[in-house]
């Protein structure tokens, strides 16, 4: 299923492609590089997202990614090496994970993350719910969507209804 909703949400960004910023497509070694210095694997389907765009500002959503400004010694939002680097530095109580991605931001301090300590025999993982305090009563983070395509399916949807909401002609 995750495959199908990520190809669903790429026809869509195509056919509303005058409707969206991108940073650079991402080449294999920027990827292979970011994963070595934050220690950790992303998932196919994302690689492929980067690969594709770097970072995606659609309608009233905006999917992280990795941008050509990326630095280690310098916060760049939208840029998930950065981002990722701030939020290891700056939340020590409690600390936010190591396995985790920001990819998106509600704007109220919640971040939505590629839960990477979950990864499946897919080489996919869930996306979750991050802020101070957010783990539930069983030591859990909300579980958003069960993989980067389910999610990037309904941001794209999400932001086509607030084109659309605006006036925008878009198309389905």
């Amino acid at each position: 299923m995750s495959y199908k909703n990520f190809m669903q949400a790429l026809e869509l960004i195509k056919l509303n492609h005058s409707h969206c910023g991108f940073a650079v497509s991402q080449s294999d070694f920027n990827i292979k590089e970011v994963e070595r210095i934050l220690t950790l694997k992303l998932p196919n389907s994302y690689k492929e997202f980067l690969k594709k765009f770097g970072y995606l500002d659609f309608g009233s959503q905006e999917i992280f990614g990795i941008t050509n400004k990326w630095a280690i010694d310098k916060f760049i939002y939208g840029d998930i090496l950065s981002m990722t680097l701030d939020q290891r530095k700056i939340n020590d109580d409690p600390s936010f994970p190591l396995y985790l991605i920001p990819i998106h931001a509600l704007g109220n301090g919640e971040l939505s993350c590629l839960d990477t300590s979950q990864m499946n025999e897919e080489g996919e993982c869930p996306v979750v719910a991050w802020y101070f305090g957010a783990t539930l009563p069983n030591g859990k983070l909300e579980v958003l969507a069960e993989d980067f395509g389910a999610f990037l399916l309904e941001k794209v949807q999400c932001g086509l209804e607030s084109l659309e909401e605006d006036g925008v002609k878009v198309n389905k």
